[in-house]
This record gives structure tokens, sequence and C-alpha cells, in this order.
């Protein structure tokens, strides 16, 4: 039977470097990954050893694969293919309940029931928690867990249930087996994805100033909690250059990178809450 780890969070917690960093050491796992698009995971060159139109192969036996609109088939896709696992990783959308995607996983054959690792990041936790719109997301993610992984800040252990392990990464998760019960998911079975959020891709003109965009970031609605992708913009010394975009509730980072990466197209998912001003 083949674990299922299920790596949760809220918007920018710090999901995909977790497991950025679980791919470049994965110990004695030979995984299969579950991620909504592969350019997020910055995979380094020299650890891919085949791309594929759905799949990347990498060098040390762990492959990433793109969910696609239907996780319990993809599951069910890898346990039917021909490469055998060790593990099964699906990185969780931000605003989905990780209750929810054990319960959809729960039928692919010869898994064991999913666990699920909650990502937090302590600077942002105690406003998540207090937020009208999404504390109860917050909260919800974090009962449901299985343990946690914390960053961005100090514990001070009055937000996250007490009874629940916290882990320094996802080998130490993968290794722990005296985990307690996670808590129970209320809500809409299809998805995972909590009814308060919507998604939009908006794809922005190649050559925009760096001023320019800037701006636009700063002119986003108030409830866009998170933007992610890749732009082309121009820079000061009129030279285009492709950086990647996160902006977490505000605060906004761009890193250069060389090229788009495998599967991304240029342009930004935004992720902001319904019914919030």
């Amino acid at each position: 039977m083949t674990p299922v780890c299920i790596i949760s969070g809220y918007l920018g917690a710090g999901k995909t470097t977790l497991i950025q960093e679980f791919l470049e050491n994965p110990g004695p796992w030979r995984a299969c990954v579950l991620v909504n698009d592969f350019g997020k995971i910055n995979l380094d060159a020299a650890l891919i050893a085949e791309t594929g139109a759905d799949t990347i192969a990498l060098t040390n036996g762990c492959a990433c694969c793109s969910i696609g609109d239907d996780l319990l088939a993809a599951v069910q896709k890898v346990m039917a293919g021909p490469a055998e696992y060790d593990l099964i990783i699906v990185e969780a959308s931000g605003v989905a309940q990780p209750g929810r995607l054990k319960m959809l996983v729960a039928g692919a054959k010869r898994t064991k029931p999913a666990r699920c690792l909650t990502v937090v990041n302590l600077s942002k936790a105690k406003a998540l928690s207090q937020d009208k719109f999404v504390g109860r997301l917050f909260k919800q993610q974090a009962d449901q867990a299985d343990g946690f992984y914390l960053n961005r800040g100090a514990d001070t252990g009055d937000l996250l249930p007490l009874d629940k392990p916290r882990f320094t990464s996802l080998i130490d998760f993968l290794a722990f087996e005296a985990l307690p019960d996670a808590g129970g998911v209320d809500g809409d079975m299809d998805t995972g994805v909590s009814p308060l959020f919507r998604q939009e891709f908006v794809s922005l003109e190649e050559g925009m100033s760096e001023a320019d965009f800037n701006k636009w970031c700063e002119n986003l609605p108030s409830n866009v909690h998170r933007a992610k992708g890749y732009v082309t913009l121009l820079s000061e010394e009129r030279q285009l250059k492709t950086v990647k975009v996160d902006l977490v509730q505000g605060h906004l980072s761009t890193v250069l990178t060389e090229r788009l990466p495998v599967g991304q197209c240029g342009g930004l998912v935004l992720i902001s809450v319904a019914g919030a001003a």
C-alpha cells in the first residue's frame, strides 16, 4: 500500500518551497508529486531527467505530475502507471480543506489513508485566524492537519491544536508514525476548495515597465489575497527580463529567472475572497 501525503496551508504559507526542498533531497523515498502546475516548483535543470506532456521525471527517481481537474483520477493514473513509487505527495490549493482532499483520494486503489502536513506562516497566523472572511478556513486547515510545519515566526502555541506534532522537514513527517486523528470536514466534496474563494488567470502584456507593474500590483483590490506566476518586464536599462511573482496579502516579491519554466505561460493567477471588499 502506497502512502499519500497532502501538503496543505493557506496562500503563501510556503508549501511549494517545502516540496522543492524535499525533491532536492528525498532521502529513501521515490515519490510522485501531484501539483497544479510545474512552473512554480522551480526544479533545477540538473534534476530533470525527462519532460513529457504532463509529467517531469527526475534523476533521483521522483516525478512531478499535473493534477488537472480531478485529483482522484490523477492518483489513480499514477497508481496504474508503469512506474512504482514509495509515496504520493499532493500539493493542496491554498484555499482547500485538507480533510476533503483526504476523502477524495480515499477511493484510489492500493493507497494508504492520506495524512496531511499543514504549513503555517506564523507571521500571518494571528491575522488570518481573526479574519472574518478566511478565519474559519485557516482554523479548518489547522484542525484537519495531522501535523504542522511552521515557518516565518515564533511558535506561540495559542493558535494551533497543541495535541498535534510539529515537524522540521517533510522527511521527519513521513517517518513519524504515531499521529493523532485529524478533525472532520464539512461542506461540498467535489473539489476540496472552499467556496469562499475565486480564481482567475490574468495575462499581462510583455514589456510592461517595472514601475507600471508595481503600480498595477498596488492597485489590486484588497480582497486579492494571492497572486503568483511569471511576467516579462522592461527594466530601467530597457532590457526585457522574466521574473517570478509572488504577492501574498499585499507583500510583493519578484525573483529574476532566465526563462519561463516548463508548462508556464506569462501571466498571473489571482486568488481572491469572494464577497470581500
